[in-house]
C-alpha cells in the first residue's frame, strides 16, 4: 500500500503549538503515521490534555512541555530539557498575532509577535540541530517543518488601508529553504 511508504515508526516529532487547532491535528497525524510526539505549548497542562489522549490512543508516546515561546529563558529551558532526546521531525507550528492597525501596535506587541513567530522558530531549529537531531549514517538531518499560517492574507500588522505586513513569513520561509 502506498501509505506504508510514509510510515514514521521509530521516529520522534516535536510539535510546537500542539494544544489545539492545526498543531493538535499535526501531532495526531504524525502519531497515526507511527511517530512518538513531543508536544510544546504555552498553555499545555501536565495532565488531561486532549492532544495527549489522542496520541496515546494511537499507541504512541506523548511527552508534553509547557513553554512560553515569547520568553527566551523558557525556550532555552525547553531545549535543555530535550537535550539527548533524538528528534527526527521538528514542526514549528506555534504562532501568535495581534490584528490591529499599525498605529495601535505597541513595541511590546511587535516584539511578542517577532519573538514567537520568528526568533523562537529559529532558536528551536538551531538548538535542535545542534543538540537533539538523530543523524542517519550519511550524516543527513531529518525534517524541519516551518508552518506559516496565512489567515486572511497573512499574519502581521494591519495598515489603515487593510493591507497586512507579514512580519514573519518571509524569514521563516527562507530559513526552511536553507534547511532543506
Amino acid at each position: 500500500m502506498i501509505l506504508d511508504q510514509f510510515r514514521l515508526d521509530g521516529q520522534t516529532a516535536l510539535v510546537t503549538g500542539c494544544r489545539r487547532g492545526i498543531g493538535m491535528a499535526l501531532a495526531e497525524a504524525l502519531a497515526e503515521a507511527g511517530a512518538d510526539i513531543i508536544g510544546v505549548s504555552a498553555s499545555l497542562k501536565e495532565r488531561g490534555e486532549e492532544v495527549a489522549t489522542r496520541v496515546t490512543k494511537l499507541s504512541r508516546k506523548f511527552t508534553g512541555f509547557q513553554c512560553d515561546l515569547s520568553d527566551r529563558q523558557s525556550l532555552h529551558d525547553l531545549t535543555r530539557k530535550i537535550t539527548g532526546t533524538p528528534i527526527d521531525i521538528l514542526v514549528n507550528n506555534a504562532g501568535t498575532i495581534r490584528r490591529a492597525p499599525a498605529a495601535e501596535y505597541s513595541d511590546e506587541d511587535w516584539d511578542n509577535v517577532i519573538e514567537v513567530n520568528l526568533s523562537a522558530q529559529f532558536i528551536l531549529t538551531r538548538e535542535s540541530v545542534g543538540r537533539c537531531w538523530r543523524v542517519d549514517v550519511e550524516n543527513h538531518l531529518h525534517r524541519v517543518v516551518a508552518y506559516v499560517s496565512r489567515r486572511d492574507h497573512g499574519a502581521g500588522v494591519c495598515s489603515e488601508q487593510g493591507r497586512t505586513w507579514t512580519t514573519d513569513d518571509g524569514p521563516i520561509e527562507r530559513m526552511g529553504r536553507q534547511r532543506s
